[in-house]
C-alpha cells in the first residue's frame, strides 16, 4: 500500500488514544459514603443485632468519605480491551505516517477505516459502564460516575471522529514535481515549433 501522508483526522485520533489510556489511571467509579448513608446503614444494622454489628460500626465510623475505583481495578477485562483499541489508533497513525519504514506503509484512507472502527469499540465498552454499574440499579444513588470514565467517552468519540475524518477522499501529500531532462536540455520538454513548409528553387531553375 502506498502511505499519502497524515490528515487532519489522523492527529485528532491520535490524542484520542492517549487521553483514553490515561483515563484507565483516573477514576472510573467512586462511592459517596455521606453521613446520611452512614446513618442509614447503622440503622439498619441496629435492626439486626449480631456479635459483629460492633466492629462493623467501627469500620464505617473510619471510612473515607470517598472510594474510587480506576479503570485498571473495576473492568476486570474490559480494560484490556480499551488499551489494545487506544494502541491500535496509535499503530495505525504512526504506520500512515511512514514511521515504520518504506517495507511497512499504510495507505491514509485504510488507517482511518481501522481507527474508526477500533475507536468504536472503545466508545462502546466506555458508554456500556456508564449505562451498567458495578453494582446494578441498586446501587445506582451510590456508585457514581467518575472522571476517568468520562474521559473514555470523550476521547473515544474524539478518535471515532478523527478516524472518520480521515476516510474522507483526498491526500496531504503533494503532487507529482515536473522535472526537466537530464543535460539540461528543455527543448525536449516542450514541442517543438513545426518545420516551415516553404522551399527555395535551386539556382538552374530561377
Amino acid at each position: 500500500m502506498r502511505t499519502q501522508g497524515l490528515r487532519g483526522g489522523h492527529i485528532v485520533a491520535l490524542a484520542g488514544a492517549f487521553v483514553a489510556l490515561a483515563s484507565l489511571w483516573r477514576p472510573w467509579y467512586r462511592i459517596e459514603l455521606t453521613q446520611a448513608f452512614r446513618d442509614t446503614l447503622g440503622g439498619q444494622l441496629d435492626q439486626t443485632p449480631s456479635p459483629l454489628n460492633a466492629f462493623a460500626k467501627g469500620l464505617l465510623a473510619v471510612l473515607p468519605s470517598r472510594l474510587e475505583a480506576s479503570g485498571w481495578q473495576e473492568l476486570r477485562g474490559a480494560d484490556v480491551v480499551l488499551c489494545v483499541a487506544a494502541i491500535a489508533v496509535v499503530a495505525l497513525v504512526v504506520g500512515a505516517a511512514g514511521a515504520f519504514g518504506p517495507s511497512v506503509s499504510v495507505d491514509a484512507t485504510a488507517a482511518g477505516r481501522g481507527i474508526a472502527a477500533a475507536a468504536a469499540v472503545g466508545l462502546a465498552v466506555s458508554v456500556e459502564h456508564v449505562v451498567v454499574r458495578p453494582g446494578g440499579a441498586a446501587a445506582a444513588d451510590v456508585i457514581k460516575v467518575g472522571s476517568g470514565l468520562w474521559m473514555a467517552v470523550g476521547s473515544c468519540g474524539l478518535a471515532l471522529a478523527g478516524g472518520l475524518l480521515a476516510c474522507r477522499p483526498g491526500s496531504t501529500a503533494a503532487g507529482p514535481a515536473v522535472t526537466a531532462p537530464a543535460g539540461g536540455h528543455l527543448a525536449a520538454a516542450f514541442p517543438s515549433a513545426p518545420a516551415p513548409t516553404t522551399s527555395v528553387a535551386p539556382p538552374g531553375e530561377r
